[in-house]
C-alpha cells in the first residue's frame, strides 16, 4: 500500500506539474493575442495601402497615356500647320515674285527697256 500510495503521489506531482506548465503556456498565448491582433492590422493596412497605389499607379498610367496622345496630336497639329504654313509661304513668295515682276516690267516698259530682270540692260 506504501508504494501504491506513492505512486499515487508521483501521479498528482506529475499532474500539477503539467497543469502549471499549462497555465504558463496558456498565459503565453494570452499575452501574445494582442500582439497577433496587431499584426492582422497591420497587414490589413498595408494591404489597403497597397491597393491604393496600385489604384494610383493605373492612373498615373492613365494620365501618361493620354499625354502621349496629347503630344502626338500636337505633333501631327504642328505638322499639319508647318506643311500648310509653307503651301502659305509658297503661295506668299510667288504673290510677290509675281507682283514685281508685273512692276518692274511696268517701270521698264515706261523707261522703254525690253527683257526680263535678270538681264540688265544699259541706257
Amino acid at each position: 500500500m506504501d508504494q501504491f500510495s506513492e505512486q499515487v503521489r508521483r501521479g498528482v506531482e506529475v499532474v500539477q506539474q503539467v497543469s502549471e506548465e499549462l497555465s504558463q503556456i496558456i498565459q503565453h498565448v494570452q499575452a501574445l493575442t494582442p500582439n497577433f491582433e496587431n499584426v492582422s492590422e497591420g497587414m490589413q493596412s498595408q494591404s489597403v495601402g497597397a491597393q491604393q497605389i496600385s489604384d494610383s499607379l493605373s492612373q498615373l498610367s492613365e494620365g501618361s497615356r493620354q499625354t502621349v496622345e496629347s503630344l502626338r496630336q500636337i505633333k501631327l497639329g504642328h505638322c499639319a500647320a508647318k506643311r500648310s504654313g509653307a503651301r502659305i509661304a509658297r503661295r506668299r513668295c510667288a504673290l510677290h515674285d509675281s507682283r514685281i515682276k508685273k512692276l518692274c516690267s511696268f517701270w521698264f516698259s515706261d523707261w522703254g527697256m525690253t527683257g526680263t530682270l535678270s538681264k540688265p540692260h544699259r541706257l
